[in-house]
């Protein structure tokens, strides 16, 4: 994959998000938000890969999946008025239908375009595709950590938002319960298990899922990355002083200091 590959697809990628543009301020104010998250995922793959050392061509064809691992959202709000996949549709599979229909890849090699698609099939995946071959594995590894480390800046400031003005909060957030929490979401991360969206009560359990990311982050310069933005710090600063809620916090802390600590080791 060369250069000129590259900036073939941006050409197309665009105009393609600029094509659900429309007078209801709602959808644009949250197709924003996504083209904002896309262009900041794409920075965040930059980051990643320079402290990986990837050769060039690995480079971009992550930063391609980047561009492209939410291709679908934008259909998704414009027809749902909602990101989430359980009231609409699968974003990640979806997304490698509309590059197919579009042939969106079709002058990038059977390998590379093989590789591209598994890393966005599974992104948002609960699981990391456990039948993905050594190559796709790489990509599917990096375009998850890139997309969390983005989504911990989104989620931080949901949560801040939240907090100032609940009364016009409008994302998908379970009810606030007080200072409450579910006792197995909670649990869930002390095990280092991932969190079911069906056990979410309350918006400390939306915190304490997101807490447990940490775990499935692949790279620790990724985690040193999410240190350095600051913004699971904000979302634990927001969690009720709990005796149990700040041991967890603690601890999503110390794995973090220990894996951090094995860089260039």
């Amino acid at each position: 994959m060369d250069h000129s590959q590259y900036t073939q697809i941006e050409e197309w990628f665009w105009p393609y998000v600029h094509s659900f543009e429309c007078d209801d301020k709602f959808v644009t104010a949250n197709l924003d938000l996504k083209k904002d998250h896309t262009e900041k995922v794409c920075h965040e793959m930059n980051l990643l890969t320079d402290s990986l050392s990837l050769s060039e061509n690995d480079k971009l064809i992550a930063l391609l999946i980047a561009l492209l691992h939410d291709t679908a959202r934008f259909e998704q709000f414009v027809k749902f008025k909602t990101y989430s996949d359980a009231k609409s549709f699968n974003h990640s599979l979806r997304a490698v239908e509309i590059l197919r229909e579009n042939n969106v890849l079709a002058h990038i090699s059977p390998d590379e375009t093989h590789i591209i698609e598994k890393a966005i099939s599974c992104h948002g995946a609960k699981e990391i595709c456990p039948n993905c071959d050594d190559n796709s594995l790489l990509f599917a590894r990096l375009i998850r950590d890139a997309d969390k480390i983005d989504i911990f800046r989104v989620a931080a400031k949901n949560f801040l938002d939240y907090k100032d003005s609940p009364e016009g909060f409008v994302q998908d957030l379970p009810a606030e319960n007080s200072d409450g929490y579910t006792p197995s979401v909670l649990q869930a991360v002390i095990d280092q298990r991932r969190v079911n969206y069906s056990e979410l009560r309350t918006i400390n359990d939306v915190k304490l899922l997101q807490m447990g990311w940490i775990f499935d982050i692949n790279f620790p310069q990724s985690l040193l990355r999410i240190r350095r933005t600051g913004h699971l710090e904000v979302i634990m600063s927001l969690l009720p002083e709990d005796d149990q809620l700040q041991a967890a916090a603690r601890y999503v802390r110390q794995y973090m200091d220990a894996q951090i600590a094995n860089i260039d080791k």
